[in-house]
């Protein structure tokens, strides 16, 4: 039997998972996140944070006649706010530390601490400067390093998110460093005002205005092309250069913005001069420019606020309270959900805290919901869909390498020892990791989809070959040395890799395998490279 088939044999007869290598299908009711389990609300963990977010989305389960599923267990919950919040699994010693904390809001402790983490400023400045940067930056990879650096900061001294939006389009000098100059470098270089639109148009109030580039919008007669070259037009004098690191960002004292004409070429404009305007309307004056005039505007519209609410809940929930978070039609749009108009308003309300948001938001009655019940399988999608269960979602390729990290280590924690031996391989194993994940058109997605290359990579991955290995610095070794019993080796890898305990049907199965095997390391090498490849491990659950 090859190494391959040894592991795989492991993983579905010793743990129950399914792997991504297309083992033998396993005893699903093994997998916590797959078991069922009594439904029915229980007793809420801690007090609500928000109560009318909360009836307006239990209004939907009753509208529906939807029992929503229960609430997600302590172990259950840590492990998917960690990821969430940190970007990686808990260590061992935080999952004893939660279960041993018998405090009634220890939830909303947790999630405070995990807010004020370094982890945290880490894990979401690298999802904001994806989405920021929109994978422009490939070739120069420093205008990424300066913009995570610089998000980084900001997130770690709270800096609320109309005052990150604002420094990011009014950005002005030249900078050989961190700062916010990355957001314009990257999509208005070499005067690209057309792009520079779009992705502000996108990612700063949620409209895919760029379909009005060529021709008046084809599916929302609120935008006319001219709409979208007057919010073009606050770019119009603005001169954006990247030379050997250095970026520079100026505005000129005179410059227009000119319509394209029918016989246009590609990047030409030849028309009649366009002013600026917002949306349809004058913008407001503001002594510091154009630029600065845009970002006021754009933070006091409604659908600023209502786009970091919907593409937050869309991250953390997987699917959104609107089909898509960058296509919400107007301003002050009717159709908009009734909840996601309460939570714009109180992110307004909370001066545009980031934090306040998502804490809000990882406490919610529905984000502490289980991701299994005993509904059918037909069922499942419309629970998911009213938020009435959480669904199982992939790590990003971030989120997996973190994890590794923590999961494989031998101080459960990525301490210096371990960070020695494999942080310099990281950056150039996620590049090839990202490689594989993305779309043919090398899109910004990541997310670990469970595809056969993917699984061979993570198989064959150095960080993984070497973290399940059996040497000074890795999990494997330090549970050997340190607990003698097998059942308490099997407990600690548990804790380390999924989390949680065995229950105690699956630590038999597991000592039973491990029996058959030849005593040794190389047994707890492959039953370690067995759970990193079950999707227990692999998903946000």
């Amino acid at each position: 039997m090859s190494v391959v088939d040894t592991r795989c044999a492991l993983l579905a007869l010793a743990l129950g998972t399914a792997s991504l290598l297309g083992c033998a299908k396993a005893d699903t009711a093994a997998h916590p996140a797959a078991q069922p389990v009594p439904t029915g609300p229980g007793a809420r963990p801690g007090e609500p944070v928000d109560p009318q977010l909360d009836r307006l989305i239990r209004a939907g389960w009753t509208h529906a006649a939807i029992t929503p599923a229960p609430y997600a267990e302590d172990a259950t919950y840590l492990r998917r706010v960690s990821l969430d919040l940190t970007g990686r699994i808990p260590t061992a010693a935080a999952v004893a530390a939660f279960e041993a904390d018998d405090r009634p809001n220890k939830r909303a402790l947790l999630v405070d601490a995990l807010l004020e983490s370094d982890g945290f400023a880490e894990h979401w400045a690298a999802l904001y400067t994806d989405l920021l940067l929109s994978g422009r930056t490939k070739l120069r990879p420093q205008v990424t390093a300066d913009m995570r650096a610089w998000l980084h900061g900001a997130l770690r001294h709270d800096t609320t998110y109309d005052t990150i939006a604002t420094a990011l389009l009014t950005a002005e000098g030249t900078y050989d460093g961190p700062g916010p100059y990355g957001f314009l470098a990257s999509h208005g270089d070499k005067g690209n005002v057309e792009a520079l639109t779009g992705k502000t148009a996108q990612l700063f109030l949620g409209i895919t205005l760029e379909c009005a580039q060529c021709h008046d919008h084809p599916s929302d007669d609120r935008y006319a092309q001219e709409d979208f070259y007057a919010l073009g037009a606050y770019f119009g004098r603005t001169k954006i250069r990247y030379r050997q690191r250095v970026a520079s960002i100026h505005d000129r004292r005179r410059g227009e913005l000119h319509l394209p004409t029918v016989s246009d070429g590609p990047g030409e404009r030849s028309g009649e001069v366009i002013a600026p305007g917002f949306l349809s309307r004058e913008p407001t004056p503001h002594p510091g420019g154009r630029r600065a005039a845009l970002a006021q505007d754009i933070v006091a519209s409604d659908l600023f606020a209502k786009t970091v609410v919907a593409r937050t809940w869309q991250h953390l929930f997987g699917r959104g309270l609107v089909p898509r978070w960058d296509d919400l039609g107007g301003e002050h749009d009717a159709s908009h959900p009734p909840a996601l108009d309460h939570l714009a308003q109180r992110f307004v309300e909370d001066g545009y805290d980031l934090h306040a948001l998502l804490r809000t938001l990882v406490l919610s009655d529905a984000y502490q919901r289980a991701s299994s019940s005993d509904r059918a399988p037909e069922e499942v999608a419309m629970a998911e869909a009213l938020f009435a269960q959480h669904p199982v979602r992939s790590m990003n390729a971030d989120q997996l390498f973190r994890s590794l990290l923590i999961a494989t280590s031998g101080d459960g924690a990525g301490g210096p020892l371990f960070r020695k031996n494999f942080e310099k391989r990281r950056e150039r194993a996620l590049r090839e990791y990202r490689f594989v994940f993305n779309d043919d058109e090398m899109s910004s997605a990541d997310a670990f989809s469970g595809s056969v290359p993917q699984a061979l990579l993570l198989l064959n991955g150095d960080l993984v070959r070497a973290g399940t290995s059996d040497i000074q610095g890795t999990a494997v070794y330090d549970v050997l040395d340190r607990y003698p019993a097998p059942a308490a080796r099997v407990d600690a890898l548990y804790l380390r890799v999924f989390g949680r305990r065995p229950t105690p049907a699956q630590r038999d199965r597991v000592l039973r395998a491990l029996g058959e095997r030849e005593h040794g390391s190389s047994a707890y090498e492959d039953l370690m490279h067995a759970m990193l490849l079950s999707s227990e491990f692999l998903t946000i659950h």
